[in-house]
């Protein structure tokens, strides 16, 4: 599992290509919050899905897959006002979780499309972070210093093709290797999962990873209609019934949506 921590950030602020990588990074990056309807279905499936701890701690388990699992109740959603700096001012913010009581923090970015960028991005996020969590030290009392867990979440049709271990080195040069900045993310590739296994899984993420994988509206109904048929859970089959209602409607005919609905309706009463 790739981790950030402050050992790495100390190593960041004292390097001199630093600004000149936040700057590349923010000219490489537009972040409006006026485009969020002009998104792909992907990116508002997962950011309603990631609100909820319960899924993403379940998606972190299955896939990121850390050596303790961790516990729901422990898992807390970390927001901040000061999150959104002046450099960010556009921004929105990312999907930041924390463990209860522990100084580890999980950042969750959905990746639709390639970006050769995307390395200097995580770490811009990370140093966030990171600086307020300085800022917070002495008033909070904190001791130890704290862990960053980067995860980027791509569910783009196309093989991705961006190494996900960068070097913030322009040139390489041997003689410096142990001495640069290694820019490295967790990294969850929908591609890589047949449908059968994300359905399997049997979490909301895996199922929103399922219908990204539909190629036209057909399919989309099939594996729509595959998730319904193996889904127990009423609370899920709740969250199935809002996305059809809501975020898919867009998407599906009148007769498809009212017929899955009302095989979600006939679970829902047994």
């Amino acid at each position: 599992m790739k981790t950030f921590t402050y050992s790495q950030y100390i190593k960041c602020i004292h390097t001199y290509r630093l600004n000149a990588v936040m700057e590349l990074a923010e000219e490489m990056t537009e972040y409006k919050l006026e485009n969020r309807k002009e998104q792909c279905l992907q990116g508002e499936l997962l950011k309603t899905i990631l609100q909820n701890k319960e899924e993403v701690t379940r998606f972190i388990n299955q896939f990121i897959e850390p050596r303790e699992k961790i516990k729901q109740e422990d898992m807390v959603h970390y927001t901040t006002s000061s999150y959104i700096t002046k450099r960010y001012r556009t921004k929105e913010a990312d999907l930041i979780y924390k463990l209860k009581n522990k100084e580890i923090f999980f950042l969750l970015e959905c990746q639709s499309k390639m970006d050769s960028k995307i390395d200097y991005k995580m770490l811009n996020y990370c140093l966030d972070i990171m600086r307020e969590w300085t800022q917070n030290k002495k008033e909070k009392k904190i001791t130890g210093y704290p862990i960053i867990v980067p995860i980027l979440i791509y569910t783009g049709n196309k093989k991705w093709r961006v190494s996900k271990e960068k070097k913030a080195a322009f040139y390489e040069d041997y003689i410096f290797e142990g001495n640069s900045t290694n820019l490295e993310y967790n990294f969850v590739d929908m591609n890589k999962f047949s449908k059968q296994v994300l359905l399997e899984k049997g979490s909301m993420l895996s199922y929103v990873m399922l219908l990204e994988k539909s190629e036209g509206v057909e399919e989309l109904v099939q594996n729509l209609e595959n998730i319904i048929a193996s889904t127990v859970d009423k609370r899920k089959l709740m969250e199935l019934f809002s996305i059809i209602k809501c975020i898919l409607s867009r998407t599906l005919s009148q007769k498809s949506q009212s017929e899955l609905l009302r095989k979600i309706e006939e679970k829902l009463i047994v």
